[in-house]
């Protein structure tokens, strides 16, 4: 488990830094990667609020990747109104 913790902060940090030409597909698909294999880890009862704090974490960063999606789009749209 703790190794997508790893790699869902490692694309966190990429989404919340990256500027210009925003990578929303490959971040999405990292993302279904990451979620599904998270869903296929078998948990003892004592880490079970671990795993879902892992797929609370995951939804948290996939509402930021469409956040982002969006502002982008606006922006687009503002420059092609201009």
């Amino acid at each position: 488990m703790y190794r997508w913790y790893g790699e869902l902060a490692l694309l966190e940090r990429d989404v919340d830094r990256r500027q210009g030409e925003l990578p929303i597909a490959r971040w999405l698909a990292d993302l279904d990667r990451i979620e599904h294999a998270a869903t296929r880890i078998r948990l003892p009862k004592a880490m079970a609020s671990e795993g879902y704090t892992l797929r609370e974490h995951i939804a948290l960063v996939r509402r930021t990747i469409l956040a982002r999606r969006e502002a982008e789009r606006a922006t687009l749209e503002s420059r092609s109104d201009a």
